[in-house]
């Protein structure tokens, strides 16, 4: 069986979305014939710490070798360390997350000061330990995935030294990426020349959607023939085979519940407050328009608590007029799908700027291998043609509060009624873990064969 090192900075037993991606090629690529080798971070502190899948981890034995970072980052500066709390059985170490000046100011430091992004201290110590991998497994290929986009900076150096192919994974768009802004023009162009460096050095190139890889194929150097394939994130068909639905909300069969994974927006902290005002603006328009529904709908958002929703709730109990509303808290990943399978339907949100036009969200692909209904709000962009293309949604691109009260209204009034549109369960194939892994291995077979 062939070997690829996959050099991915986030990794369990750290949580949220990032490591989504780089875990489940790992798992599923063994079927295909390539046995993973993982490159990650030492482990230690995170703002998001998932047990059950370092459990999955150490149960499927994957090799993991992490190293820590060999110089000073903004988050060591005293002011803008991160307070912890108690280690979790595994070792790792919860964050407490910051606050948004501390959150504004620890970007503004990275932006200014760290290229291409504050991950940098960990090139040489991962350049290091790629070598002690190379020594004891004979590694035929190498897969880094960004971001951080300092993992191509060490994979494209360990790929020139021990002259084995690389392929780089873009989970998200570098020059164009919608959270970290280059702060000048000579930021952005030092960031291109980069970008250009380190893609001249590949064998190939996966983009999670469209738009990035044409952003990429238009930057690549005309003489060059490097392959550039889309592959977007997807949904572990396992996980759905495996989960017995439980509720944290109300048992009562009359409530139409409505699930939120992750955050709500997913922007910056600053630019997410005036939308996640906008939404419940928009709810008060439809409680107040529609008082029917205040008592049959259950909102859940699953994920951590949201001041501003805590202090929304907390106003309308004041009034008795309190809807039914939940904040779970941070919840593993395998909890988070439970929760999906046992909700009615499902809430999609993209923050109205231009630049996510371009985004698409991982939990969309999660809410794919649901095949329950969602109600999105987002820009007219690729989730929106993503979700055109799943059958099962219902989309608002008109972000005023009127606007999504309405369309909500008879979102809810088809889903109590059953009148939803279905969902194409073979759109959703192509987002299948396993199968996408097997594109992957394909790939890796043809860049083998022909470096």
């Amino acid at each position: 069986m062939r070997k690829v090192l996959i050099i991915a900075y986030y990794f369990p037993p750290m949580g949220g979305s990032g490591v989504q991606r780089p875990f489940q090629m790992a798992k599923y690529l063994r079927e295909f014939g390539w046995e993973p080798v993982i490159l990650t971070q030492a482990q230690g502190a995170y703002t998001h710490a998932d047990e059950s899948l370092l459990n999955e981890v150490e149960a499927l034995q994957i090799p993991v070798y992490r190293t820590e970072s060999s110089g000073w980052t903004p988050q060591t500066l005293p002011f803008l360390k991160q307070g912890v709390q108690q280690p979790s059985t595994s070792g790792a170490i919860h964050l407490i997350r910051p606050g948004r000046f501390r959150s504004w100011l620890l970007s503004l430091f990275t932006r200014w000061f760290f290229i291409p992004d504050n991950k940098v201290p960990w090139i040489s110590s991962a350049i290091q330990t790629a070598g002690e991998i190379i020594r004891n497994h004979k590694i035929d290929l190498i897969l880094s995935t960004a971001p951080p986009f300092s993992s191509f900076l060490a994979a494209r150096t360990i790929s020139q030294t021990h002259k084995i192919p690389l392929v780089l994974d873009f989970r998200d768009a570098w020059l164009e990426n919608q959270y970290h802004r280059p702060p000048t023009l000579w930021h952005r162009n030092r960031m291109r020349r980069m970008e250009q460096e380190i893609v001249s050095a590949a064998s190939a190139i996966i983009a999670i959607n469209e738009r990035t890889a044409n952003g990429l194929r238009n930057r690549i150097p005309e003489r060059s023939s490097i392959r550039v394939d889309v592959i977007p994130n997807g949904y572990d068909p396992g996980k759905r085979k495996d989960s017995t639905p439980t509720s944290v909300g109300s048992s009562d069969s009359n409530l139409f519940s409505i699930l939120h994974a992750g955050q709500l927006f997913s922007s910056s902290s600053h630019k997410r407050q005036p939308e996640i005002r906008l939404l419940f603006r928009a709810l008060d328009h439809l409680f107040v328009s529609r008082p029917d529904l205040l008592h049959v709908v259950q909102l859940v958002f699953a994920g951590h608590p949201e001041p501003l929703i805590t202090r929304w709730v907390q106003a309308h109990s004041y009034s008795g007029t309190a809807p039914n509303i939940i904040q779970t808290g941070y919840l593993s990943h395998s909890a988070v799908l439970e929760q999906m399978l046992h909700a009615n339907a499902l809430l999609l949100t993209l923050s109205s700027s231009e630049l996510f036009r371009g985004v698409t969200p991982g939990k969309m692909f999660e809410y794919f291998g649901t095949q329950k209904p969602i109600y999105a709000l987002v820009p007219d962009g690729e989730a929106s043609r993503y979700l055109t293309g799943y059958g099962g949604a219902i989309q608002e691109h008109t972000y005023s509060a009127q606007a999504i009260a309405h369309s909500l209204s008879l979102f809810i009034d088809k889903g109590r009624s059953g009148t939803l549109p279905d969902a194409n369960p073979h759109f959703a194939v192509q987002f299948n873990r396993r199968n996408q892994a097997e594109q992957i291995a394909k790939m890796f077979d043809e860049v083998v064969s022909n470096p």
